[in-house]
């Protein structure tokens, strides 16, 4: 895979460490090429017909193929060293947060203090936080985003480090790939679309929120999200990488920010990560913040609607086993719908068809897969 940036902020693991990690990447993908295909083998060797014996048919859903597959003895060994992999990542990736926590630390107070970038940390101590972001570990990754102790800094390179490894590079040294692409479908949807005020929801540590400001150099860049301490290492990544950018502590669904205040609104990630209740508040709140002619754009997993039924109980696999606990609300729901319920005008909504084939990246291996992502487009 493609070498990840070391920016200043990104902890380097020692001989030993990076070992680990390569070998966790390397399990991984193994699991990708050679595993992962046994499921469907085993299911039409067998469990498909286990189902058809006990109702005289095929399965028609996820939930029915859910069924007889997680009876399966193959399933359940793939599924089991899916999850350790998966935890295994996270376990690879501490021992050099934990070894160089205070250096990180150190230096995020000098380059703050510096401020060689020109950009802005805001804080709100008092902000409350969502029950969804807090009641399990999304990820499984420890102490999910928002950790124990938003003064440590150990969340931000936790999550920069473990989400390189966990897709295998396939989003760019900077994880920034996924933005990347939506700014081509932004370009397609609105030829020569410059806004100069631009809003990223649930920007972690701002891997989705820095290359908006590069795209749009003249343009004023916030990044909002509910964790204090992804805040701390997005600023001083950001500044490590001479990038300003506004990060301010703040809730999607409900915002501080006046109405009609920005050209686009926008994230990368983020829908699949809230609740029925939070995410039609928070497309009204970016009909709210847009300003006339602004646009909405979220960037998100793929759905499973238009996937047989093998393949959507695959796909279910993060919601049930990696504490993407809300994950099938975007998966399997027409979001269109929700918006429009939410108060976007009938036909503002565009939910363009965006497949990648190979990586966002080009690589050296011979894994190429294609992706549709769930793409949503709105117009004020």
């Amino acid at each position: 895979m493609t070498g990840q940036l070391q920016h200043r902020m990104l902890p380097v693991g020692k001989r030993d460490e990076v070992a680990r990690q390569d070998f966790v990447t390397a399990l991984r993908a193994h699991m990708q090429a050679t595993l992962m295909p046994g499921n469907k083998a085993v299911y039409e060797a067998r469990t498909e017909g286990v189902f058809v014996a006990q109702h005289g048919r095929k399965p028609a859903n996820r939930q029915e193929v859910a069924s007889v597959m997680k009876q399966d003895p193959y399933y359940q060994f793939w599924s089991a060293l899916q999850r350790v992999s998966q935890q295994a990542i996270w376990d690879s990736v501490a021992d050099t947060i934990d070894r160089e926590h205070d250096a990180l630390k150190a230096a995020a107070d000098a380059l703050v203090a510096k401020n060689p970038a020109g950009g802005t940390l805001t804080l709100d101590p008092d902000l409350p936080i969502p029950d969804y972001v807090t009641a399990a570990d999304i990820h499984l990754m420890p102490g999910g985003y928002v950790g124990n102790d938003a003064s440590e800094m150990r969340q931000g390179p936790l999550y920069d480090r473990g989400l390189y490894l966990y897709l295998d590079g396939r989003c760019g040294p900077e994880n920034d790939g996924l933005v990347h692409l939506m700014h081509q479908v932004l370009q397609w949807f609105s030829t020569g679309f410059n806004p100069k005020r631009i809003l990223d929801l649930g920007c972690t540590i701002g891997n989705s929120t820095v290359p908006w400001k590069r795209f749009f150099p003249d343009a004023e860049v916030v990044g909002i999200d509910v964790s204090a301490t992804a805040l701390r290492y997005a600023h001083a990544r950001a500044e490590a990488l001479g990038v300003k950018v506004a990060f301010v502590q703040d809730n999607a669904e409900q915002t501080k920010f006046e109405d009609g205040s920005f050209d686009l609104v926008t994230s990368s990630l983020l829908i699949h990560e809230t609740s029925a209740k939070a995410l039609p508040r928070i497309f009204a709140e970016c009909r709210r913040l847009l300003a006339p002619g602004g646009i909405m754009a979220h960037f998100d997993v793929p759905q499973v609607r238009d996937l047989a039924p093998l393949e959507a109980f695959l796909a279910s696999w993060e919601e049930e086993n990696n504490n993407e606990n809300f994950s099938h609300l975007i998966r399997e729901n027409d979001l269109s719908v929700i918006a429009y319920a939410a108060g976007w005008p009938a036909g503002s909504i565009s939910q363009p068809a965006v497949a990648m084939t190979g990586d966002v990246y080009i690589r050296n291996d011979d894994s190429p897969r294609q992706v549709t992502w769930n793409v949503m487009l709105g117009q004020a």
